[in-house]
């Protein structure tokens, strides 16, 4: 909290737990299924073959082969590798199998691991790039399918309602004078959840289209114009890859990667402004009312 007010000596803070409790309207797999195969284009091995095949091949070169469990594990005769693995126009395969140590080797770089401990050393070979563009370019594959999984609308409204009511609940509090800062800690399926909801877009300097980096966030800010009127921006802020790396000391000096999110439905300038009233109608409008519980708030 000093990084983020330094000299403040903030007083006193008040934890809720548990805040997300999921969504209390029911959630077909078999729908969201059918959802994240429309967004990944209709077919998940045409986006293989296609804006996926070069990343796929680099992890695939990065991971080597897998064991005899492992091709039992996904489908795949033994000996075999990530390019064995089956995928067809409605199972993601080896995309879903690569999205996970795609992130992965993204995080061992930003611990401050060295080139030649991240992947094995295998990812610069793998993918003719140098670190951190490997990694932007491997992460390719992380955001297309998270992206397809959980921004369709069908599970963007079922699991971000609650989320996006939440948010919505604050800006009305600190609209009215309440808390000035109110901090969401979360996941980054929720995060698209939202996005989806609201139709966002964004890219971050070294990541990818709508890719959510780790211990980045979207802050939903109240400003007042000069006539008093309630405004509300959206802005996504995240380290880039080098600053974790490097365990960078931000400032105004050296900031974190940031991105306007303008909202669609609402006519925003360039300062991304958004009258409050017109970003409360939006944001019911989206809200899926049975989707949202009531959970139990803790004490201070």
């Amino acid at each position: 909290m000093d990084a983020m007010f330094p000299g403040c000596a903030i007083p006193r803070w008040s934890v809720s737990a548990d805040v997300y409790k999921g969504p209390s309207c029911g959630f077909d797999p078999a729908l969201a299924a059918r959802a994240a195969q429309a967004m990944a284009g209709g077919s998940w091995a045409m986006a293989a073959a296609g804006e996926l095949r070069a990343p796929l091949a680099a992890m695939d070169a990065a991971l080597g082969p897998f064991s005899a469990a492992g091709c039992a594990a996904h489908g795949a005769a033994a000996p075999c590798a990530l390019a064995s693995v089956p995928v067809s126009a409605d199972a993601p395969g080896p995309i879903a199998l690569a999205t996970a140590p795609s992130e992965q080797f993204l995080m061992q770089y930003a611990a401050g691991h060295p080139p030649d401990q991240v992947a094995w050393g295998r990812l610069e070979a793998a993918s003719g790039r140098p670190l951190p563009e490997a990694l932007t370019f491997v992460s390719t594959i992380h955001a297309f399918y998270d992206r397809a999984a959980h921004m369709p609308k069908y599970q963007a409204v079922k699991k971000g309602s609650p989320v996006l009511a939440r948010v919505l609940e604050a800006l009305e509090a600190t609209a009215g004078e309440g808390p000035a800062l109110q901090v969401f800690a979360s996941h980054d399926d929720l995060i698209l959840n939202v996005a989806g909801m609201l139709d966002l877009r964004w890219q971050l300097e070294s990541y990818q289209p709508e890719q959510v980096p780790p211990g980045g966030a979207i802050a939903f800010e109240l400003w007042r114009s000069a006539e008093g009127e309630s405004m509300v921006r959206l802005v996504y802020f995240a380290q880039t890859i080098t600053q974790m790396h490097v365990d960078a000391v931000l400032s105004d000096a050296a900031p974190p990667a940031m991105a306007l999110l303008p909202l669609p439905a609402c006519e925003t300038g360039a300062d991304g402004l958004c009258p409050f009233a017109r970003f409360r109608q939006i944001a019911r409008e989206a809200i899926d009312p049975a989707c949202v519980g009531k959970p139990e708030r803790s004490s201070p």
